[in-house]
């Protein structure tokens, strides 16, 4: 019996992720949102690596349509994050006033953005990505695997390394919304990159994927406090002189500016170890890589990889060192 194509079980996996949680996701429920739309990017980062192995439309078609969903859940999911932030502040932060206010805010502009998700996305869209990812699958189950896919998978993972790595000189230590969000951005797809790794057999990329996402939850708790300072400065204030609720919500606002300027001070710090990561990654670039013809001494270094040894190349030093 011929061994399963080692993308096969991530496709699997995620596919699965997806279609369990798709349906509850568009009902409106947040974590099943939250849920389907990871898989979505996941999806996008593996997808491609299935076009050297099936030729014809399936994959860009599935591509497109992971695209798609994932992009209109995200406008959803920030709502549902800035929710979840409102929610863990103590009253001394934010009192029951602006509380109130800044919740029934919210929660209006979660159902409108919903109301545009609705538009975009359809339930037979939900059902019609499952069924393609599905029938990639199958495809892959009918044909040996050629090696394209580690070869393309390599090159991904270069070239989020090197994007993580341009993006962070670009950052520097001054605190500039845009650049470090493009690091945020370009570190989760290096991730999911060293994860598609990971699962095919590189056992040697767990410790690299779990820094990567330290840095991303810094990232990601300043990305939460930035969208919601950002929502609070949109509500309409009244003529006059300020109501209770609109001091709360502005002095609400300073504190969540003070807690950016400490997270990114703590990103800062990260920088180097990151920059570092970035060199790990195309080590396992490396180990991934095939020849096109996928045959020859490539071909044998990725074997080895994927049943669980380090190539030689590999093995004189700890790649996490």
């Amino acid at each position: 019996m011929a061994p399963a194509h080692p993308l096969r079980r991530s496709l699997e996996q995620q596919s699965s992720v997806f279609s369990r949680h798709a349906a509850a996701a568009l009902a409106g429920e947040a974590d099943p949102l939250h849920d389907a739309r990871v898989a979505t990017r996941r999806l996008r980062e593996l997808l491609p690596l299935c076009a050297g192995e099936i030729s014809g439309g399936a994959v860009p078609r599935a591509r497109r349509r992971a695209r798609r969903i994932g992009r209109a859940f995200g406008g959803v999911r920030e709502i549902d994050v800035a929710l979840d932030l409102v929610a863990s502040l103590s009253a001394e932060r934010l009192p029951a006033a602006g509380a109130g206010r800044l919740r029934h805010h919210l929660t209006e502009e979660r159902a409108s953005r919903r109301l545009r998700l609705l538009a975009r996305v359809t339930g037979a869209q939900l059902r019609k990505l499952s069924r393609d990812v599905a029938d990639l699958v199958g495809a892959l189950d009918a044909r040996p695997s050629t090696g394209a896919w580690a070869a393309a998978l390599a090159a991904r993972t270069r070239r989020h390394a090197e994007r993580v790595r341009v993006a962070v000189a670009e950052a520097g230590s001054l605190y500039a919304s845009e650049r470090v969000h493009e690091v945020r951005i370009a570190a989760k797809k290096l991730r999911y990159a060293l994860e598609i790794a990971a699962a095919a057999g590189d056992i040697e990329t767990a410790a690299a994927t779990a820094r990567l996402k330290s840095v991303q939850d810094t990232l990601g708790r300043l990305h939460d406090r930035e969208v919601v300072q950002s929502l609070i400065q949109e509500m309409p204030i009244p003529h006059g002189r300020p109501p209770e609720w609109a001091t709360q919500l502005e002095r609400l606002r300073g504190d969540l500016a003070a807690d950016c300027c400490r997270l990114h001070a703590d990103f800062v710090a990260a920088q180097p170890a990151l920059v570092d990561l970035c060199a790990r990654a195309e080590e396992v670039a490396e180990r991934l890589h095939v020849s096109p013809a996928g045959d020859g001494a490539d071909d044998r270094m990725l074997k080895m990889s994927l049943d669980g040894e380090p190539p030689r190349e590999a093995a004189a030093g700890d790649p996490e060192s």
